[in-house]
């Protein structure tokens, strides 16, 4: 139950965020900019304190988790950057965009989470490249939002066993098991219900379901963990291809 109340939460700020979809000109833009910075100064906050926001939210945790989860939570926000800045420098508001990239830098620092500097400097590169060549950008964008739409049938198709990605030598042991999972995950809706895929949620029952192997240097780790860190994946798996 608490970690039912906990997950309400996160509909919080989308149902304030929403009005937006819905509205033109200033009014719409404020509420895009205001979310998106509320967002980010919420979770810089829980990070320089320690995480002490997120102690006061159910579920009860260890502070490494806390700080695990306000990582991914800020490689979310940094995904709404470009955008935000873009928004601010169109409007003649360059010192807001400036802010932006301020307070997003300080954020992508604040953690330990490594893929939110990369993505800090991928943003960067999107917001100069979009404002200069706007066309370019969008072709870009297009492409990305293409490859990311593929990449499930690629892993699918390309992947090897779970057995032959635990030995793989030279990666780093964190993203072989993302490989595995991704593996598994694929195996079990290829198994499944295709189309219509095996339900929203279902991939957290995978963890229990699918057991654990040992990678090599004898990491003992789950096939499936409580989801499967990839988004595409997920949604495939869960709604098959119908929903996907």
């Amino acid at each position: 139950p608490a970690r039912r109340a906990a997950d309400g939460l996160i509909y919080l700020p989308i149902a304030l965020a929403a009005p937006g979809l819905f509205l033109h000109g200033t009014l719409s833009r404020l509420v895009f900019l205001g979310s998106v910075a509320a967002a980010i100064t919420l979770l810089l906050a829980d990070a320089v304190t320690g995480n002490a926001l997120r102690q006061l939210i159910p579920p009860d945790q260890t502070q490494l988790d806390d700080m695990g989860d306000t990582g991914r939570g800020l490689t979310l926000a940094m995904v709404l950057l470009p955008a935000a800045g873009l928004i601010a420098y169109r409007h003649a508001a360059w010192r807001i965009a400036r802010g932006f990239i301020l307070l997003a830098g300080i954020a992508a620092a604040s953690t330990p989470t490594q893929l939110n500097g990369a993505m800090l400097l991928g943003g960067l590169a999107a917001m100069a490249i979009t404002a200069a060549m706007p066309k370019v950008g969008l072709r870009i964008v297009l492409g990305l939002v293409g490859f990311a739409l593929a990449m499930p049938f690629m892993l699918a198709a390309g992947l090897p066993s779970q057995d032959v990605l635990a030995d793989l030598p030279g990666l780093p042991l964190s993203f072989v098991h993302r490989l595995i999972i991704w593996r598994t995950v694929l195996d079990s809706w290829l198994m499944g219900d295709v189309l219509f895929g095996a339900g929203v949620r279902s991939t957290e029952l995978l963890m229990s379901d699918e057991g654990r192997m040992v990678l090599r240097g004898s990491a003992d780790v789950v096939l499936v963990s409580y989801h499967p860190h990839n988004a595409a994946i997920e949604i495939l798996y869960e709604t098959g291809l119908v929903g996907y």
